[in-house]
């Protein structure tokens, strides 16, 4: 029940990391075509990504994550957040392939909250298995 209870805490962290993220965004972001990521702006443009997901405008969240790949490939929450942008634009399979790859970095970083986030993120978007009653 404790480890539970401890993964359930870190699921929360992540959740209130990702709102606080976006009420902290700045109101005047640029369109996603016009950034260049930069060492500064980097978790700015995350932000920004994630915020893009949660109004929907998966398009600008895709974008932002590819120049965040682009930029330093290494970066599980961009993977991440173009997954769940993939996922919720009805390309399931692209969503679940870079939930693998942001699941890969996160193991590689022993990142248990992230971790944690997106192995949750691959059993719900996954196809359920199918199983023959007799």
């Amino acid at each position: 029940m404790v480890i539970v209870m401890k993964n359930f805490t870190s699921f929360l962290s992540a959740i209130v990391f990702i709102a606080l993220s976006f009420s902290m965004s700045s109101c005047g972001k640029k369109d996603a075509a016009d950034v260049v990521i930069t060492d500064k702006n980097l978790n700015e443009q995350l932000s920004e990504g994630f915020q893009d997901v949660s109004e929907k405008d998966f398009d600008d969240s895709i974008t932002r994550a590819d120049k965040v790949i682009q930029f330093n490939p290494n970066i599980p929450e961009a993977y991440f957040n173009r997954g769940m942008a993939k996922v919720n634009s009805k390309d399931k399979q692209g969503g679940l392939s870079d939930f693998r790859k942001a699941q890969e970095l996160y193991k590689a970083q022993n990142n248990k909250i992230g971790l944690s986030m997106v192995t949750r993120a691959i059993e719900v978007y996954s196809p359920q298995k199918k199983t023959n009653k007799k």
